[in-house]
């Protein structure tokens, strides 16, 4: 933009030399004045072009202008209404199956089928190692690797607590470490997942 608005400039002073030499008739011939009034027709035309195009991608930058203003804004408050958060915590699960992941391996057991207290199933990822060490029936706690999962609306993050099954398949938080449940992480304390605020 800093070069586009010089143009009408240089463009005006060609015209002003054209016309300083169409001025000296008395030098030159009728059919050079008429070649330089041409020229300078020309030149008139041109610098037209030059402004029509000035004009519109000024308008168009003025426009980007406008709409960069509006976004910032809309990001800012956007991150005055979310808040940055990471997920923590574990959660239990009773182990219903070990079972292939059916997409790299058909015959490996790497995921296992578990289910909370008063909840349907959902599956975990856990690994081939991790798997042998799982026994059908047995009750686990899975703990959550600390991980950021960006921001939240108020409403969200004051939920308090995080459905685990939320958590695997929309934010993608891996499982850290698989032990047996105590017995105080069973039935209603058997959901230890929560939010909180990432610095």
């Amino acid at each position: 933009m800093r070069h586009i608005k010089y143009i009408p400039n240089i463009m005006l002073s060609c015209l002003i030399a054209f016309g300083c030499v169409g001025c000296s008739g008395a030098e030159i011939s009728q059919s050079e004045q008429n070649n330089l009034l041409e020229q300078n027709e020309e030149l008139k035309a041109q610098l037209d072009k030059y402004l029509d195009k000035y004009n519109t991608t000024l308008e168009q930058y003025n426009q980007l202008l406008v709409e960069n203003a509006t976004l910032k804004e809309a990001l800012d408050e956007y991150q005055e209404a979310t808040i940055p958060t990471k997920v923590v915590g574990g959660f239990s699960a009773t182990v219903r199956d070990v079972m292939p992941d059916y997409c790299l391996d058909f015959t490996t057991p790497q995921v296992a089928i578990v289910t909370c207290f008063q909840d349907g199933p959902f599956t975990i990822f856990i690994g081939e190692e991790r798997a042998k060490g799982l026994t059908i029936g047995e009750t686990y706690y899975f703990e959550f690797k600390e991980t950021e999962i960006g921001r939240l609306t108020e409403k969200e993050f004051n939920n308090g607590w995080a459905d685990p099954k939320k958590v695997i398949e929309q934010y993608g938080v891996p499982i850290e470490t698989i032990r047996l449940a105590k017995e105080d992480e069973l039935g209603l304390e058997s959901l230890k997942v929560r939010f909180e605020i990432s610095r």
